[in-house]
């Protein structure tokens, strides 16, 4: 498999960073904790980024024996985490179903009034980590510095791939627009279920500079 080079996709200040928190549905009932079993949730498929950060936080969880109840993990993937936060709803008031989020996914989402995914149906637990935004290339790429690869965006606009993790409200989405707003480049998106297929996809060459997510 080939390797990629990373390069910071612009400054802070302009794309911030993503948070990796997470999240549940709605308010628990008063009951003793847990029950039965607890469901973490990834909106990202296996490889990506809110699914390694799932993963991590179970191992430890198991580890220490946190909790009383067994834990499984589940990987709720499409339309740029649109299929979670959907599934999340449908568990409203479920305390035993846990979901780990991109912050900027979750904002997209409920940027978009036609998806139903208002902010006021989850209840935040707490913010882990901070996870800045990179544009990654194949080693093989032509690109050796990100102004080049925003010029040939703007020489040549809607030709050079972008793989990105969904098609509207995915992180690496909203970078990739802040980028184009900020230089006037255009760039052609190439949808994949999540960060790692996208990733993957790269490193193929199939897409020219994934966002990671």
């Amino acid at each position: 498999m080939n390797g990629t080079r990373t390069h910071t996709s612009v400054g802070s200040s302009l794309i911030g960073t993503l948070c990796a928190v997470t999240l549940i549905a709605g308010a628990a009932q008063a009951q003793p904790y847990p029950s039965k079993t607890i469901e973490f949730v990834a909106q990202s498929s296996a490889g990506g980024g809110t699914d390694l950060f799932m993963r991590s936080i179970t191992e430890l969880l198991r580890k220490d024996k946190a909790f009383s109840q067994s834990i499984i993990t589940s990987n709720r993937t499409g339309g740029g985490g649109v299929v979670a936060y959907n599934y999340i709803k449908s568990k409203r008031g479920e305390p035993h179903v846990i979901m780990t989020i991109a912050t900027g996914g979750v904002l997209n989402a409920a940027s978009r009034p036609e998806l139903e995914l208002p902010l006021s149906i989850f209840t935040p637990l707490a913010m882990f980590a901070t996870d800045p935004q990179v544009v990654a290339l194949r080693v093989e790429s032509k690109f050796n510095a990100f102004n080049e690869l925003v010029e040939a965006g703007k020489r040549e606009p809607s030709t050079l791939s972008v793989g990105i993790s969904g098609a509207g409200t995915g992180t690496g989405r909203l970078a990739f627009h802040l980028i184009e707003r900020a230089t006037g480049g255009k760039f052609k998106y190439v949808a994949y279920k999540g960060g790692g297929e996208a990733v993957l996809a790269a490193l193929g060459g199939q897409s020219t500079s994934p966002v990671r997510t």
